[in-house]
Parts: C-alpha cells; structure tokens; sequence
C-alpha cells in the first residue's frame, strides 16, 4: 500500500510540475503580447500628440 501511495504521490507531483510550468508559459506570454499593446498604444498617442503641436 505504501508503493502505491508513492507512485500516485510521483504521478501527481510530476503532473502539477507540469501544469505549474504551463501557467508560467502563458503568464509570460500574457506579459509580453500586455507590453507590445502598451507599446503599441503609447506610440499611438505620441504621434497624436506630435499631430496636434503642430497645427
């Protein structure tokens, strides 16, 4: 009885290693796709800006 808890104890630890590397691969991606829409946004009103100066 003791092997089998072990081997489920390994299966699962593995499987939420797996799953905790998941959430961290989208986090990131998440993180990088907020800083290009920031980037993109801030750019946007920059030259909105740079418009309005000039009239």
């Amino acid at each position: 009885m003791v092997t089998l808890n072990l081997i489920i104890f390994i299966y699962l630890s593995g499987t939420f290693d797996k799953a905790d590397r998941e959430i961290q691969r989208k986090q990131a991606q998440i993180e990088r796709e907020f800083e290009e829409r920031a980037k993109k946004s801030k750019d946007w009103l920059n030259f909105k800006t740079k418009d309005k100066k000039k009239d």
